[in-house]
């Protein structure tokens, strides 16, 4: 979900077609990191689509799951937030004398 989060964050920002290195900056960020074989798979399924067609698709693939399915993916994905909040962040000092 990180990389997908990215990946809509890097759209948000005015790029059209975000690559590797653009999602893994914004996770960096962060102090995420994308497992590369989930970067890939992603990038790989989007190349090239609309992102309001892809919400389109997923929207009606979405509409025929059950509720209680979708409970519990919020549930799922309110657990998975908590954890990233909760690790420890690395920082980055950039040329700042900080030695």
């Amino acid at each position: 979900m990180k990389v997908v989060g990215a990946y809509l964050l890097a759209l948000l920002g005015s790029n059209t077609f975000p690559s590797a290195e653009d999602i893994n900056n914004i996770l960096d960020s962060v102090g995420a990191e994308a497992e590369e074989e989930r970067l890939q798979f992603l990038l790989s399924k989007v190349k090239g689509k609309d992102i309001t067609e892809l919400i389109a698709s997923g929207r009606e693939k979405f509409a025929s799951v059950p509720h209680f399915v979708v409970g519990v993916v919020v549930l799922l994905l309110h657990q998975e937030l908590l954890q990233l909040q909760l690790r420890p962040r690395k920082r980055k000092l950039r040329g700042r004398g900080v030695r």
